[in-house]
């Protein structure tokens, strides 16, 4: 209890000064310092489990002014709600399935309350007052009495390391695993929660002792998607299990477990027994510098793990001079990887082990290494006959050593742009340009080049290539994905198409790809089996082969039309006009490595009788946008709130920024809702700023406000200062009997909800509520209206009756958790969710968990690119097609991460999802 006057002493005393100014009005017209008040609230689940004691205000009555008029408004924060004459409540969100508002409903589920920190200022007499309002969350202070008192009756300075490590163990323990819970508030609530509530559990009480701990991936334990916490206390390593799925045993307790370690490096020992294999890092800090040691444990660290260090965000891995192999993808992902030294003792060095490190710029071998060396951030074999690792190099001369380009070399390349092999090459290893985004074309010299891996140039930007006749085989996957890809041409036979994966033939050697191929005519080896779409639409034209002329010469005229940045280009050759498509192809190249954005390329392809590239650089102009901006209801009354809806001619996630020309009638929030103030006319302005690309816009929308009912029971002396909460937690709160506390009444800032309680709470004041807002007549939802709902962006993409539809096109929320519903309602109407937009969650470092609902169709290309913290899918949908989902749509996710789909669906979706750039360690279940 000492503990707690100490927490909330503060805000008691804040409470009596503000009861003492109510008391004194006279004193209200003077200078006043600002006024600290503190109000609690919660939300309608919670209140089935507890109930705020009644010497805990929940509304506070502001009274400025003496007698004169007082104008309150919000200055800052979403956390309350103040009525025209200065009546203070928490502010709820009512929900409806997945859909919720500000705004009550007839038909809501349950309510939840915002909490936080507002800001109201009070406007009398040419004054103007500050008021600082905590409202705070009485179901979290409940949790934490239980776990204070836990502490306190468990938690002793005699204790051993160890012991206290099993006595925090046990909290969580005493609870029922549940999957419905994943935090430690919900599993005291509820009294039961899964293994995120009991690393929650356990992190949250470290918190309160002043010891360090964070949660790490315990999948390693048998689960397919499993966390637990580590803590960090007097230089040692305890992992605590606590979020096993057995029942509690006799003792009340589920099994749980704490061992000790002397490293954050977990591994295992390789084949030889002479030294481990580091598997996993454990520390929470990812940036900067990582050391990985040359002993773990007093055993030799000699291997990295397969996708060890995946995702992660260093600037410097050191390796140790024991280290002999490096596990593929060990560094795949790591976008922050500026340097890394290969060590002499290195040996085998994996597939895609480099791949999307794109700030690595200091790529070195030691000079003394047996197998590999560097040249130019460039890492070839000792003996220069293979090219291993290129990972960031723009232009690079391959020497004539080189006969073989390994799997992944250039893989993730975002930089290379055009690219020369040389006679000497014989082989394009499996990945060898996979994902090279730049990379258009690629001129192939001489007569020697057999074979092109698996996947060799899969996702990457060709447009065009010409293939020698020495060419035997194209892999399974060789062009998939090439969306770019217009002209390809076969010089001799008809090679191998696909290949044996796993037992299984499979060819897809063009899938996704729409182009035209070439091939000779008279050639009896071009049969109807060779002559197929190998998955693409491939159109097959038969042609002679005969020299080409090279267009590397040419004159280039870019004409007016730049503004749209891809402006019509005239090539000129020894004073001929050529003719575009059937002489050259032109590719737009955007965003250029060490360019400013408005930097664009065009670049100018030869085909049929011509080959070569020849390029011209210019200067883009900004293209315009259209916004325009409608409102659920353009009349409110004062303390009500309405939303601004947009429909912008853009598809780019665009932050949209809101203003009030009077903000004494209404204000704005940073999502777009409105709440009256006083009576009167104001108008929103909606902001679309400045990008790379688009020129700013901007749109207004009149609000009209008007007065509310006054409350005719709602009470004008304020509430007076509270003592402490009478609720005494147990001293060990029983694992599975919820708490008994009973719920308190609805909060009454708006119309009561319709939570039934277990037994009958004191009545609190009533509050009539406004009348409901008139509804705008004007209001018209368009194809490309945007809204946001939830914290979630979506896209109108159908108006027609029964055929409403939208689309996903983001989120700016901070949550690791995103919930896709399968409806939305816009107004009165019902819209599906049929589609996710591409790049719409790209990069988006901060979402653990996603889930998808039963109406999606189709994700769009790159959704979720770079999502690397993404662990857990569940996909509701059983419409999801290898033609609906998008390229490099899963690309970048957690390598671990987990995929629960339909039954009916595990086997075809897990091959879509992994075709669509998803690491081969993911684990797709139903």
């Amino acid at each position: 209890m000492i503990n707690n006057i100490k927490k909330y002493g503060k805000e008691i005393l804040f409470l009596a000064a503000a009861i003492f100014v109510l008391a004194f009005p006279q004193h209200a017209e003077a200078k006043e310092p600002d006024m600290e008040i503190t109000i609690y609230g919660v939300g309608s689940r919670e209140a089935e489990k507890v109930k705020i004691p009644d010497n805990l205000p929940q509304s506070f009555q502001l009274n400025y002014g003496s007698g004169q008029d007082a104008k309150y408004r919000i200055s800052d924060g979403d956390s309350v709600n103040v009525s025209p004459d200065g009546f203070v409540t928490p502010r709820y969100f009512y929900w409806k399935g997945h859909s919720g508002s500000p705004q009550i409903t007839d038909d809501y589920d349950y309510y939840t309350l915002y909490g936080g920190t507002a800001k109201i200022e009070a406007e009398t007499a040419g004054k103007t007052y500050y008021i600082t309002v905590h409202v705070i969350d009485y179901s979290i202070m409940y949790c934490d009495e239980i776990m204070d008192a836990y502490l306190r009756e468990n938690v002793t300075d005699g204790m051993t390391d160890l012991e206290k490590m099993q006595a925090l163990a046990r909290f969580p323990a005493q609870y029922d695993y549940s999957t419905r819970y994943s935090n430690v508030y919900s599993m005291i609530l509820y009294g039961g929660g899964d293994c995120a509530a009991s690393t929650n559990a356990i992190i949250t009480l470290c918190s309160k002792l002043g010891i360090e701990s964070w949660g790490i991936d315990g999948s390693y334990s048998g689960y397919d998607t499993h966390v637990q916490p580590i803590v960090e206390l007097n230089g040692a390593y305890y992992v605590i299990e606590a979020g096993y799925t057995s029942k509690k045993g006799e003792d009340g307790y589920r099994n749980y477990n704490v061992w000790k370690r002397t490293s954050l490096f977990q591994y295992y020992e390789n084949n030889n027994y002479d030294g481990v294999i580091v598997t996993q890092y454990d520390g929470h800090n990812t940036n900067d510098t990582l050391e990985v040691p040359e002993m773990i444990d007093g055993l030799k660290v000699t291997g990295l793990d397969d996708g060890i260090f995946q995702g992660r965000n260093f600037t410097e891995i050191i390796l140790p001079d024991t280290l002999t192999s490096i596990g593929d993808e060990a560094f795949s992902g790591c976008y922050e990887l500026e340097s890394i030294h290969i060590p002499a003792s290195v040996t085998s060095i994996g597939e895609f082990a480099f791949e999307n490190c794109w700030k690595l710029k200091n790529l070195s071998v030691a000079g003394d290494n047996l197998d590999y060396k560097s040249e130019n951030q460039i890492i070839y074999s000792k003996d220069g006959s293979v090219l291993v690792a290129c990972p960031v190099a723009k232009e690079i001369e391959i020497p004539s050593t080189v006969t073989k380009i390994g799997a992944s070399a250039f893989s993730g390349n975002i930089n290379i742009e055009h690219i020369v092999i040389p006679e000497s090459v014989s082989e394009l290893g499996k990945g060898a340009f996979n994902g090279t985004f730049r990379l258009k074309s690629i001129a192939i010299e001489g007569n020697n080049l057999a074979v092109i891996g698996p996947g060799c140039f899969a996702d990457s930007g060709i447009a065009v290539i010409r293939l020698p006749a020495s060419v035997k085989s194209l892999g399974v996957n060789a062009f998939t994905g090439c969306y770019e890809l217009k002209h390809i041409y076969f010089s001799g036979n008809a090679p191998e198409f696909g290949g044996i994966i796993h037992g299984e033939f499979y060819d897809e050697v063009f899938l996704k790809c729409t182009a035209n191929a070439y091939y000779i005519g008279d050639d009896p080896t071009w049969t109807k089996d060779a002559l197929t779409g190998h998955s693409g639409t491939i159109s097959w034209i038969p042609y002679t082969k005969e020299a080409c002329r090279s267009i590397e010469n040419a004159a280039l005229a870019l004409g007016e039309d730049i503004e749209v940045n891809q402006p019509s280009v005239t090539v000129t050759l020894d004073g001929t006009v050529l003719e575009q498509n059937k002489d050259y192809i032109v590719c737009y190249i955007f965003n250029l490595p060490d360019a400013e954005y408005y930097v664009a390329k065009a670049l100018v392809l030869g085909i049929g009788s011509y080959e070569g590239e020849v390029s011209a650089i210019y200067i883009t102009n900004k293209q315009p946008r259209k916004i325009t901006a409608n409102t659920e209801s353009s009349t409110i009354e004062a303390n009500a709130t309405t939303r601004i809806v947009v429909s912008d001619s853009v598809n780019d996630g665009c932050k949209y920024a809101y203003s009030s020309n009077d903000t004494s009638v209404a204000i704005v929030d940073s999502e777009g809702v409105v709440t009256g103030i006083a009576p009167g006319r104001a108008v929103i302005t909606v902001t679309a700023p400045e990008t790379e690309i688009y020129k700013a816009a901007s749109a207004k929308v009149k609000i009209t406000v008007t007065g509310s009912q006054k409350e005719e029971d709602k009470p004008t002396e304020a509430p007076s200062a509270s003592p402490l909460p009478t609720v005494k937690p147990t001293e060990t709160p029983s694992a599975s009997a919820s708490p008994t506390i009973k719920p308190t009444a609805a909060p009454s800032a708006q119309p009561l909800p319709t939570v039934k309680p277990t037994e009958t709470p004191e009545p609190l004041p009533t509050i009539k509520p406004s009348a409901s807002p008139s509804a705008n007549p004007e209001v018209k939802v368009d194809i490309s209206t945007k809204v946001m709902m939830n914290g979630i962006n979506y896209k109108v993409t159908s108006i027609k009756n029964g055929m409403r539809t939208v689309e996903c096109t983001g989120t700016k929320k901070s949550g690791k958790s995103i919930v896709i519903p399968s409806t939305i309602k816009i107004f009165s109407s019902t819209y599906k969710v049929t589609a996710i937009a591409k790049s719409s969650f790209r990069g988006n470092k901060k979402i653990s968990k996603i889930t998808i609902g039963k109406n999606v169709k189709k994700i769009g290309q790159n959704a979720f690119n770079g999502c690397k913290n993404l662990k857990y899918f569940v996909i509701k949908t059983n419409k999801l097609t290898d033609k609906t989902v998008g390229k490099n749509a899963f690309k970048g996710i957690n390598s671990k991460a987990t995929v629960k789909v339909p039954g009916s669906k595990v086997k075809a979706y897990k091959k879509i999802i992994k075709s669509k750039g998803a690491g081969k360690n993911i684990k797709v279940k139903k």
